[in-house]
């Protein structure tokens, strides 16, 4: 009822679009439009360096990246269950949680309680925090829900391959099989994902630079807010 009294609704995503469509909203209303960042982040072997070293990370380890709150939403407890079931077929494994502040969190007892609390590294609360993703080999986004999540475009921007889970708009921000893999919301397929990731080492540059192209392509910031101008002077136009 609400939203049928504006001129127009804008969804994140197609599938937010379609939820909206789903409750009542009137089709013409609703318009899909990508939100975009204005970054241009290049992954710096400075910075990559400087972080493993803060967190005491090795070259022989296989870091995966996540940026998180604090909130079942996003799934940490999913991730943390996953690299726990592929930990002594993959013991290089790591995971740098980047947003929660393990003082106030149960998931540093929970890493501990699943045999991973010395492979998980918690970043805490920081400025900028996609900054910590140049330490990262691969960006693990393993949400219940999402609508359309900046954190998996910060980490293709960095062109890292993506293990994802296959919720809200993820799906048309990580193509699967070609920028990283797409998994169920549960554990035991985000660790099957997390396996097809390191089946293919030798793709992650190709995977990493397909990802960094669909940043561009879909989610450059000016160019979504030059869409949106667009879309609102046509609007505008109509009424």
């Amino acid at each position: 009822f609400a939203f049928n009294r504006y001129d127009g609704v804008i969804g994140v995503s197609k599938r937010v679009s379609d939820s909206l469509a789903d409750i009542g909203t009137r089709p013409h209303l609703v318009h899909t439009h990508y939100l975009g960042l204005f970054a241009q982040n290049t992954k710096l072997e400075r910075e990559r360096l400087r972080y493993r070293n803060e967190f005491g990370v090795g070259e022989d380890v296989i870091l995966i990246g996540c940026i998180a709150f604090d909130a079942p939403v996003k799934g940490v407890d999913l991730l943390l269950e996953a690299v726990s079931r592929v930990k002594d077929e993959f013991p290089e494994i790591h995971i740098l949680i980047i947003g929660i502040d393990p003082n106030g969190s149960r998931l540093p007892a929970e890493a501990a309680r699943r045999g991973i609390g010395n492979r998980t590294h918690w970043a805490g609360l920081r400025e900028e925090g996609w900054r910590l993703l140049n330490a990262a080999d691969l960006y693990a986004q393993p949400s219940r829900s999402e609508a359309m999540p900046f954190a998996i475009m910060e980490a293709m921007e960095l062109g890292l391959p993506v293990v994802a889970t296959n919720v809200g708009g993820i799906p048309e921000i990580v193509a699967d099989g070609e920028t990283g893999f797409l998994a169920e919301p549960e554990s035991a397929d985000l660790a099957e994902a997390i396996k097809k990731l390191m089946a293919v080492r030798d793709t992650w540059e190709a995977m990493g630079a397909a990802g960094r192209i669909r940043y561009h392509e879909l989610f450059n910031g000016e160019r979504s807010v030059e869409s949106f101008v667009q879309l609102y002077l046509r609007d505008e136009k109509q009424r």
